[in-house]
């Protein structure tokens, strides 16, 4: 993404119109950014999935327990339950940061910082 729009910047600095180099490039630019917004958009969607699960979860859990059939399993899966809803479901890439629609804000905020640099030197 950076690489892309790092040449279409400067081949709009440099020459003067529109050449298919700059098109191929702000091409790729703007496909990379619809290529992110569109895994975010599912991985935002599988967490959401993922969290629902955890009340349905909890449901089956009081639905036994409101019979009155306590046994070991009920108890392992009253936890199982519990920890699914105190911990929601997150994505993390290689630890450092989650996957989610703020990386996407950030991700565009740096890469239009980065553009006004850019800009920036080059008129």
């Amino acid at each position: 993404m950076v690489d892309g729009l790092y040449n279409s910047t400067v081949s709009a600095a440099q020459n003067k119109h529109m050449s298919i180099r700059f098109g191929c490039n702000f091409s790729y630019v703007i496909f990379s950014f619809i290529w992110l917004y569109t895994l975010i958009a599912r991985f935002s969607q599988v967490q959401e999935i993922s969290n629902e699960g955890a009340f349905l979860v909890h449901g089956i859990w009081n639905k036994w327990t409101s019979r009155g059939k306590l046994d070991q399993n009920l108890c392992c899966l009253k936890l199982i339950s519990l920890q699914m809803i105190t911990m929601k479901a997150s994505f993390s890439i290689g630890g450092f940061f989650t996957f989610d629609w703020k990386f996407f804000q950030q991700m565009l905020a740096g890469v239009s910082v980065y553009l006004v640099i850019l800009i920036q030197f080059y008129i």
